[in-house]
């Protein structure tokens, strides 16, 4: 099996930009990169248009403002981690490593902590009605393609999901503990924990800096109560994981885009 490294970090801590910047050694240093959550990024791929349509569905959440229908759209685009996995293993079979932007497992793990104990705003019918007119005007099949992938999972997994009940399923879940978050999620994702974790560790304010010089809209959850607590998130699930799970911290937010890539690098040839 492949080694798997997965750099993680709130957003605006440099994570896509590392990806970037080591997409011009991988070849040469013998690597392979995935961008996550992304998936579309990584190149042709089976999943490339649904990938697309989920993100749709994440920007969606955003214009409306609902932290549910966020929480459902970041745990649907996480369903396709796995195949995505398995697709760039089958691709580069000789590769050292596969350095991976985000993980699905560690993220949900944070991530689900935090959205899950917001005030949830529901999803009606009217949500559900207006989702189906502007995820229509981006995408005509968007709507019917993410329907039909949730009815093919609920299949795979015999488990009855929709848009409106993923948050409550998952704190549910969450709700039971860690191994049994962990083991349902991999079930869900298609995939197991990485070998090796590199946190590019950021302050909250210079993340939320690097954030509004980006010409997009900002997520739903890029505030910095949300970032403070996604950060402490993080550093408080690294001392749980299993001690053949190295963790390697990086100050983001003094060395240079190269000086992270190098490092990153390093890590993947030890």
């Amino acid at each position: 099996m492949i080694p798997k490294i997965a750099i993680l970090g709130i957003d605006g801590s440099g994570k896509t930009s590392a990806i970037e910047k080591l997409r011009r050694h991988s070849r040469e240093s013998g690597f392979a990169l995935m961008r996550c959550p992304d998936f579309h990024l990584n190149g042709v791929s089976a999943i490339s248009k649904l990938s697309e349509q989920l993100a749709l569905l994440s920007q969606s959440a955003d214009e409306v403002k609902n932290s549910s229908l966020k929480f459902a759209a970041l745990f649907l685009r996480m369903t396709l981690f796995g195949l995505a996995e398995k697709e760039i293993e089958n691709k580069h079979r000789n590769a050292k490593a596969i350095v991976q932007e985000r993980h699905a497992l560690l993220d949900a793990e944070v991530y689900t902590g935090l959205y899950t104990n917001l005030n949830a705003a529901t999803i009606d019918q009217a949500l559900l009605g207006q989702l189906t007119d502007t995820l229509s005007e981006k995408d005509g099949s968007a709507w019917a393609s993410i329907q039909n992938w949730i009815d093919t999972e609920n299949k795979r997994l015999g488990t009855q999901l929709r848009l409106e009940n993923i948050t409550d399923y998952c704190r549910q879940l969450f709700d039971q503990g860690q191994a049994t978050y962990l083991k349902t999620m991999a079930q869900h994702f298609q995939t197991s924990l990485p070998t090796r974790v590199i946190f590019l560790d950021v302050p909250v304010d210079e993340a939320l800096r690097r954030i509004a010089m980006r010409n997009s809209t900002a997520e739903l959850h890029e505030n910095k109560v949300f970032l403070t607590k996604l950060r402490n998130g993080y550093l408080k699930l690294f001392p749980t994981l299993h001690k053949n799970i190295t963790v390697e911290r990086l100050a983001g937010d003094t060395m240079t885009e190269g000086d992270v890539a190098q490092c990153i690098e390093r890590a993947v040839l030890s």
